[in-house]
């Protein structure tokens, strides 16, 4: 296996596309606005052509974004400067920029499921990539470009590598045309990778533990906000109490695995994922408290490639 500290890893290819469960499941929807049609229809498939279009579609989707949901905007740019200890104007370019990665992760996406079979995004993987045979959990974050993260690392390093994700539907709502994009972006991901997505329910997890301890690594978004009725957790961000989804850190626990921490950012038309040090702990608490102080460590370093700035979620009386 690969070690070296800036190892390169190819690049993703194009052109493969898939159906799954998910994809039959979303094809009924609530209805989305014109805006929404419009930037997951016809742009999205105008920005799938080249990389220049591509980075025209960010550009113009953070431009309407910024101006569609003033409150949104808002609650992002007080957090970053709360936490960051930023100016406004720097926070609000911070936001924008946020805003921007994730439009471009869209247009990345569309470019190599709709785009030419020849289209390639290489991926660079820096840090340590070793893993001993152990189970192990990487944690991902909603910055830069996770799935093609995950892909690059099964392709060079886990072939055995699989996401485990809340199933979009009922419990994991998105209206209308961004539910069928991120619906074929699953089929497309499960289809490159050949391996399915794990669920979260009950019966899943059973299948995310012994996927784990036949020594198979997972991948999962290690930010989502929380609630009670999900396996929820208080943690400490930057001063400020935030409540998390816990369960997959109570899953590491249960199989005596440990984490770590994977950030992609975008980089002169590359991925580059940089594999963060490995850590475990006793139990699930103070593998979240490792996993939060990298967290901050990575919002201070890249703090423009981060999506998920309005989405915290503070607890409420009586909650966790």
């Amino acid at each position: 296996m690969e070690s070296d500290a800036e190892a390169r890893c190819g690049a993703l290819d194009g052109g493969l596309i898939g159906r799954s469960r998910r994809a039959d499941a979303m094809a009924a929807q609530p209805k989305d606005t014109a805006w929404e049609r419009l930037r997951y229809g016809p742009l999205l498939r105008v920005a799938s052509r080249s990389r220049v279009a591509g980075r025209t579609f960010a550009s113009l989707v953070s431009w309407v974004e910024l101006r569609r949901d003033p409150e949104r905007r808002r609650v992002a740019e007080e957090r970053i400067r709360r936490w960051l200890g930023l100016p406004a104007a720097e926070a609000a370019r911070v936001y924008r920029r946020a805003v921007f990665s994730e439009a471009l992760e869209e247009a990345d996406a569309a470019r190599l499921m709709w785009g030419a079979a020849s289209d390639r995004i290489p991926v660079e993987i820096r840090g340590d990539v070793g893993r001993a045979g152990r189970p192990r959990i990487y944690g991902m974050l909603h910055a830069g470009s996770p799935v093609l993260a995950f892909l690059g690392m099964r392709s060079c390093h886990e072939p055995e590598g699989r996401i485990i994700a809340r199933e979009l539907g009922e419990n994991n709502p998105m209206a209308g045309a961004k539910a069928r994009f991120a619906a074929e972006k699953v089929a497309w991901v499960e289809a490159s990778s050949g391996s399915p997505f794990i669920d979260t329910d009950a019966g899943a997890i059973l299948e995310a533990r012994d996927h784990l301890l036949a020594g198979r690594p997972l991948f999962a978004a290690v930010d989502v906000p929380g609630d009670v009725v999900s396996r929820a957790d208080r943690v400490d961000l930057f001063g400020e109490t935030v409540v998390l989804a816990s369960g997959i850190f109570r899953l590491a626990t249960m199989v005596g695995a440990d984490m770590q921490l994977l950030v992609s950012v975008h980089r002169n038309g590359r991925i580059l994922v940089d594999c963060r040090p490995p850590f475990d702990a006793p139990d699930a608490a103070s593998l979240m408290e490792a996993m939060t102080g990298e967290m901050e460590a990575v919002l201070r370093e890249q703090p423009e490639e981060f999506w998920f700035w309005p989405f915290f979620v503070s607890p409420q009386k009586g909650d966790v």
